[in-house]
């Protein structure tokens, strides 16, 4: 399941991530777009928080790495979360299974 951080009214969800996003993420993590996960690492939840939250509010990014920066381990774990993508959880030879005929 996708990842999702709730954080000051804004919902920042994985699939929501722009090609230009996360290619900023990887800029500030040294990763692939493939690894962007927020509890791989610190540096991966500030670099997700400011780039997403940065996009949603209008903050500038260095401003919201540095408050990300004074947050507990703690109070970040309850800001994340997953969700229901709606995709096919079961795929055969890279394809999901034909839907139900009804």
């Amino acid at each position: 399941m996708p990842w999702q951080i709730t954080w000051e009214g804004h919902i920042h969800r994985e699939n929501d991530l722009t090609l230009t996003q996360a290619e900023r993420i990887e800029e500030l993590i040294g990763e692939s777009w493939l690894n962007i996960a927020p509890l791989r690492s610190a540096k991966h939840a500030k670099a997700i928080l400011a780039v997403m939250h940065s996009a949603a509010t209008g903050e500038p990014e260095r401003a919201v790495l540095e408050r990300t920066g004074t947050m507990t381990i703690g109070d970040f774990l309850t800001l994340v979360g997953s969700y229901d993508d709606d995709l096919p959880t079961m795929y055969v030879d890279g394809n999901p299974p034909k839907a139900d005929d009804r």
